[in-house]
């Protein structure tokens, strides 16, 4: 018996849901590729399973889930394989305008393994299907605002009748797909990542002050006061790619791994989004947005005072859930950028990745984070090492990744700092000093001790002890390897206070 199989991976998908930097049009994006392919009860759903039935496809899926997709089936139902391939692509170009993706075909394998290398080995030959948007404009013709990108139409779309609306805004048929899938209750992916039904909960579609005024725009993301803090959080796990490797090598049932492993993430998911949901405010709406949820990894907007807690909880459910699999226990690695929710999505996606491989270890899992304070967002780890580095080298004050139980110690640090008696005057302008000159640096830490000591000895003791945990001397500023945490704690304050208001 001969066997066909039929692979498909959406590409750039941050660059697809990232591509305005609004949060309508990311929400959108996001729930548009959760519906492009979906596994219930082992049976395909959303749109592949739309065009499965069309084509009259009845084998079940190897794998669907986060905009990958393979599909198995003997020569008999090679034909049904074919039309499904042609159908999918005219389907995603009407429904996805403007997805990346690439897609591989393998036809008269010896068995389905077989089938499977060769349709991803056809894919990776072809790669990526180029979609023009449209032909080149003449210079009368004005791009869409944000994306840049040929118009479309000058129109918006109403939340409960799909009519149109003017809008007085040039939006390109990407972002008009995106807007329309959104205003027609499409809220799946939000629902599976928090484990609720949907309109239990109202899910933020805005930030304040991006409202449209010709429209209803839908619920805006709820802050504490006048802060704007959000966290974009990207979570990997550790190795999994690899694991998959071996399994397949052995002989293992991937399928059945890739299912408990989807499991697994979905649980703790939901275990994390918990505490989240109890901060919803008195009209229901969350202070996060769910933008992806695949195999290993998620992204998710947080609103930031709640960012550090989500990825603790859900770090720690993520080892607990695989080690109940066959998978056996995963690590899993954090990436975090700390933004005002008018910086840009794009570039801080690249650091908040970057950020999570800094983070990657296979014995412990381990978050990195940054907050962005200037409007230059660095775009890699090496870019932040640059900017926090000492004067003269030799002298860092950016962690990197830290493990939970280290982490614990720098929230010890940043409870000092905000002790009324600690006086965050002088110790905040202490990295500052150690970019440009590390003794004046240490002469004015060394000031505020005395000061402390004589003003308040339990403040100081408390500030000794918290510096001590990162093997910093009592009168020293950096430990044997260079490093001054100040910085690191004085950013964890700040991001605490978000949740104030």
């Amino acid at each position: 018996m001969a066997f066909g199989c039929y692979h498909f991976e959406a590409k750039h998908l941050q660059d697809f849901v990232f591509r305005t930097g609004k949060l309508r049009e990311a929400t959108g994006a996001s729930e548009l590729i959760n519906h492009i392919c979906g596994l219930e009860d082992g049976k395909l759903v959303g749109l592949a399973g739309e065009i499965a039935r069309k084509a009259v496809l009845s084998c079940d899926p190897e794998r669907a889930v986060g905009g990958v997709l393979t599909i198995c089936t003997d020569d008999a139902g090679l034909a049904a394989l074919l039309n499904f391939r042609a159908l999918f692509r005219l389907a995603l170009a009407k429904r996805a305008p403007g997805l990346s993706y690439a897609d591989g075909l393998c036809q008269g394998a010896e068995d389905k393994r077989t089938a499977m290398d060769g349709a991803h080995g056809d894919m990776v030959r072809s790669g990526p299907l180029a979609h023009p948007d449209a032909p080149a404009a003449s210079p009368l013709v004005r791009p869409a605002a944000r994306s840049g990108l040929a118009p479309h139409v000058r129109r918006g779309w109403t939340d409960e009748t799909g009519r149109c609306v003017i809008t007085g805004e040039f939006a390109d048929l990407e972002t008009l797909a995106k807007r329309q899938f959104l205003a027609q209750g499409n809220d799946a992916l939000a629902c599976k990542f928090s484990g609720t039904e949907p309109g239990e909960y109202i899910w933020p579609v805005v930030f304040a002050g991006d409202k449209d005024e010709n429209a209803d725009s839908g619920a805006v993301f709820p802050f504490h006061g006048e802060d704007r803090s959000i966290a974009l959080v990207h979570i990997d796990g550790n190795g999994i790619g690899q694991t998959f490797v071996e399994a397949a090598a052995q002989g293992k049932d991937t399928k059945a791994l890739s299912e408990q492993l989807a499991g697994a993430t979905i649980t703790a998911a939901n275990a994390a989004m918990r505490p989240v949901l109890e901060q919803a405010d008195a009209s229901r709406v969350v202070p996060a947005r769910p933008v992806l949820l695949g195999g290993d990894d998620l992204t998710l907007i947080i609103r930031a005072d709640l960012a550090f807690g989500f990825v603790r909880a859900y770090l720690t459910a993520f080892e607990h859930e695989t080690a109940q699999t066959a998978l056996g226990r995963k690590t899993a690695k954090a990436g975090l950028v700390f933004m005002g929710a008018r910086q840009p999505f794009a570039q801080a996606y690249e650091l908040c990745e970057d950020l999570a491989h800094e983070a990657k270890n296979m014995e412990e899992s381990r978050l990195c984070f940054w907050r962005l304070t200037d409007t230059l967002i660095p775009r890699s780890v090496d870019e932040l090492c640059d900017q926090t580095a000492g004067h003269g080298g030799g002298v860092h004050q950016w962690r990197g990744a830290f493990s939970l139980a280290e982490f614990r110690k720098l929230e010890c640090l940043a409870n000092v700092l905000k002790m009324e008696a600690v006086g965050r005057g002088p110790l905040r302008q202490v990295p500052e000093l150690l970019k440009s000159d590390p003794n004046r640096a240490k002469a004015l830490y060394r000031r505020a001790l005395d000061v402390l000591k004589k003003r308040d000895i339990c403040a100081h003791e408390a500030l000794v002890n918290a510096m001590s945990e990162f093997g910093i001397a009592e009168r020293e500023i950096v430990n044997e390897a260079g490093y001054c945490p100040l910085l690191d704690a004085h950013h964890l304050f700040q991001i605490r206070k978000a949740g104030t208001g």
